[in-house]
């Protein structure tokens, strides 16, 4: 028998996560840093409980893939609140040396924390590649979690060639914009479509 406060903590997670995505997309147009900042954290956290709220309903049968996503959803959540809240807090309010700034920053592209973002967010890729072997009976929701991992999961590689820093010096400032509004667009279904998947399983109660 599911669980049905499971089932609505699953969809307030799931809701909460494609909120979030979608308010990301509108600070990226603005340029609203800070705020996006605070809502890439959020959006970790609810990830995060999203992907536990899936693991408490799934078959025992696909069990292993759940609890793999559970795992890289908690690196993730950790390695993104890391990097936003140093944001939000010290980058913002501690004036930092140049010294200081010049790791902890989040941007340009070739500071320690930008790598490590990185990280977070192919994490977050593994994450979303093995909740596409957990779910049954919606093959949409499926497929864009398995091209999210695939495409996310590349980004790890980025960091650890010599053109992607000197490419920094080359691109326009856009170019991280329109990447990051790209993610955006494909993630946000996946929120959406993980609360109608939790809906269906309250349903079926």
């Amino acid at each position: 028998m599911l669980n049905r406060t499971t089932i609505n903590i699953g969809i307030i997670s799931a809701v909460g996560a494609g909120l979030c995505t979608t308010l990301f997309a509108i600070f990226i147009i603005i340029g609203a840093d800070m705020y996006s900042y605070f809502i890439c954290l959020l959006l970790s956290i609810f990830y995060l409980v999203m992907s536990v709220s899936n693991n408490s309903i799934i078959k025992d049968s696909n069990k292993i893939f759940s609890n793999i996503a559970v795992v890289f959803a908690v690196i993730y959540c950790t390695l993104i609140c890391i990097v936003y809240y140093t944001q939000i807090s010290f980058v913002r309010l501690g004036n930092p040396s140049k010294e200081a700034l010049s790791i902890v920053v989040y941007f340009p592209p070739k500071t320690a924390f930008f790598a490590i973002d990185i990280l977070g967010y192919t994490f977050l890729a593994l994450s979303t590649l093995f909740l596409a072997f957990s779910i049954e009976k919606n093959k949409i929701l499926k497929i864009i979690l398995i091209i999210h991992g695939i495409i996310g999961t590349l980004g790890f590689i980025t960091p650890l060639l010599p053109y992607f820093y000197e490419m920094q010096d080359n691109s326009s400032d856009n170019t991280g914009s329109i990447a990051l509004f790209s993610w955006c667009i494909l993630f946000i279904p996946i929120c959406f479509l993980f609360a109608k998947y939790f809906i269906n399983k309250l349903k079926e109660k």
